[in-house]
């Protein structure tokens, strides 16, 4: 490692060594040295004159000589192309001269112009002896550069340019396009002034052109003009804020606010909630005239306070037309949206602090909540109630059947999602109005409502707002065993082995096969060679969908389930319904294979290795009887009783 280190110091000096020997050399052989600091004026240059620019192509050569008098290259480049780019130049400023002096035609103009001046001013740095020209050679080739007088034709066109921008953008501020208007300034200072200090000139004339444009509209000030005058008087400032733009600012700002609120208070007289809006958005622009928003406030505020008394007149003139659709139920949350949204982002508006509460209890009034609770040791049954009751519920008129299932889960949730896209508000009151609105858009509510059985309280069903409890209890009740046997014919297919076993072909994968090899020779006659066949194959005989009688025998019990239904109305514990439904049905032990008969004996003993003796006794199951029973009972009655209720 020390060694090294110590070859460091010369390789560093052997590189900068060959930086030396390559820029010697580059200059030597008239290539271009990338160290130049002249280079990359240089590959504009060419990159200028491969796409037609000619004016930008002489006068990048020329930049990089005069950044490094020794770029062989760029000398090269002025020598061979100067008279045909010059030729060019001439050529595309007569073509412009002979055009309709617009601004596009003078932009392209001073353009063209201003780079044939640089170009000039870098020539002209050159050494030479006459004032009128410069000769630049390159071996053996040389060119005279004649230092034409580009300043005065630049001049001339930007003189030109600032006369038809001026008189453009007066004519688009008589006519009222103001914002067009001011971008035909913008050209001046984008495309006719060269220089810092001439930028600033041309700015502060500008703005005072735009000075003189808006004094006769703030004198004058109304609705009518009041946005072109502001917007003018903007747009004078970003190019220069003088004395006199300020002056005029001022008396704008201080004449505004009254005009606005004028305004507002016509507006405001048709006493609507379109009237009001339009009254607000009015009155709320005179905050951009001042610099405090509690100079103008008082005069807002109002106008916020009327609106808000109109949103919650309009959300309660839906919720009393309320006719029980989920369209009307939409129409009337919106429009109580609309109201909690406005009240929450104007704090000054007051008798609305309870706005979440008034759309909550919208929510709830608009709406009875039905939950089905099952006795605990049916709790797993509830999914296979909901269905039916859910059908009955939507028949009924007047308010919305809501139940708290997975579906409507997804429906509330979707509603959530509605407005935390509306706005600021949801996000910003998120957890109040989960809780007191859409509650039933949580998994976790979910989760707890369902730990509900007919054991929980009123007071548990009182937390979820629930309205009725419709409430489901079984009682099973088995009777006698007796046994039961039935038959059945399946369709057999087997075959015997030449060493005497007997197989069973399921699929008939085998037995197919040699069937339809059987009904070939039959009718080719060629048994003799089937018979080989078949015996080469290891088989003695087989059999195809032959007929058995499967005899099967089980233990059945009669089973009743008594079923009580109740509907609670939760409010103050009543029972508006209640009934028992009685259903019944049988339990039945495994069945087991007691015998077969069949006239193949091969067949009959390979089976009988699957008979069993039949079976005693059994304890009877009822689950699967409970179960089928929930869901045959009919939820009509239950549905009327919660209308009526």
């Amino acid at each position: 490692m020390g060694t090294f280190r110590k070859a460091k110091p010369f390789c560093s000096v052997l590189a900068i060594l060959l930086v030396i020997f390559l820029a010697s050399s580059c200059q030597m052989l008239g290539i271009a040295n990338p160290f130049s600091s002249g280079a990359d004026n240089f590959d504009r240059a060419r990159r200028a004159l491969d796409s037609g620019e000619h004016d930008v192509a002489l006068m990048n050569a020329a930049a990089a000589i005069n950044r490094d008098e020794k770029h062989w290259p760029s000398y090269k480049f002025i020598v061979e192309n100067y008279e045909g780019s010059l030729a060019k130049v001439n050529a595309r400023l007569a073509e412009l001269d002979e055009k309709e002096q617009t601004a596009e035609v003078l932009q392209e103009k001073v353009a063209i112009l201003r780079n044939m001046y640089w170009f000039v001013r870098y020539v002209s740095r050159m050494p030479g002896d006459q004032p009128d020209s410069r000769v630049i050679e390159r071996g053996k080739d040389s060119v005279t550069v004649a230092l034409t007088d580009y300043e005065t034709p630049l001049a001339e066109a930007r003189e030109q340019g600032y006369a038809i921008a001026f008189a453009q953008a007066s004519v688009l501020i008589e006519a009222g396009e103001y914002e067009e208007a001011i971008e035909a300034l913008q050209v001046i200072t984008r495309s006719f002034v060269q220089g810092a200090e001439e930028r600033e000139a041309a700015e502060i004339t500008i703005a005072g052109f735009l000075v003189e444009s808006a004094t006769p509209l703030v004198g004058a000030l109304s609705m009518e003009n009041l946005e072109a005058a502001t917007q003018i008087l903007i747009a004078a400032a970003r190019f220069e804020e003088t004395e006199e733009v300020t002056a005029l600012t001022a008396e704008l700002n201080s004449k505004a606010p009254d005009v606005l609120f004028a305004a507002a208070e016509r507006a405001a007289r048709r006493n609507n909630v379109d009237a009001l809006e339009e009254a607000l958005g009015i009155a709320v622009k005179a905050r951009n005239y001042v610099d405090d928003n509690d100079q103008v406030n008082p005069g807002i505020y109002p106008y916020a306070q009327r609106l808000a008394d109109l949103y919650y007149g309009e959300a309660r003139g839906a919720a009393r037309t309320f006719d029980g659709s989920s369209s009307s139920k939409w129409d009337a949350e919106n429009l109580f949206l609309r109201y909690v949204a406005f009240v929450q982002g104007w704090p000054s508006v007051t008798g609305h602090e309870d706005s979440i509460e008034k759309f909550a209890e919208f929510i709830e009034s608009s709406r009875t909540v039905v939950h089905v609770v099952l006795d605990p040791a049916h709790a797993a049954s509830r999914d296979s109630v909901l269905p039916a009751l859910k059908s009955v519920l939507e028949n009924q008129r007047g308010k919305v059947m809501w139940m708290y299932t997975s579906e409507n889960r997804e429906l509330a949730d979707q509603r959530v999602r509605h407005f935390r896209g509306s706005g600021r508000w949801w996000s910003n009151n998120q957890q109040e109005a989960e809780r007191l609105i859409y509650p039933d858009s949580s998994n976790t509510f979910h989760n707890e409502v369902n730990k509900l059985t007919t054991a929980s309280s009123l007071d548990e069903a009182r937390q979820f707002n629930i309205d009725f409890l419709v409430k489901i209890s079984a009682d099973a009740s088995a009777g006698n065993t007796r046994s039961t046997q039935r038959s059945e014919v399946k369709q057999i297919s087997a075959y015997l082995n030449m060493d005497g076993s007997a197989h069973l072909d399921a699929n008939n994968s085998k037995v197919n096969g040699w069937h339809a090899a059987r009904v070939l020779a039959e009718n080719t006659g060629t048994m003799d060679t089937f018979n080989q066949k078949l015996q080469e194959d290891g088989v003695r005989e087989f059999w195809r969908n032959e007929s058995v009688n499967h005899r099967y025998q089980a233990l059945v019990a009669p089973v009743t389930v008594n079923y009580t239904l109740e509907v609670i109305r939760v409010s103050d514990g009543r029972s508006v319904y209640s009934t028992r439904v009685t259903h019944r049905d049988e339990a039945k032990s495994d069945e087991v294979l007691v015998g077969v008969d069949t006239d193949v004996s091969a067949i009959r003993s390979l089976l009988e290795q699957q008979v069993r003796e039949a079976p005693t006794s059994f304890q009877p199951s009822t689950g699967r009887i409970e179960h089928a029973g929930f869901r045959q009972l009919n939820f009509a009655p239950v549905a009327n009783a919660i209308g009526r209720s």
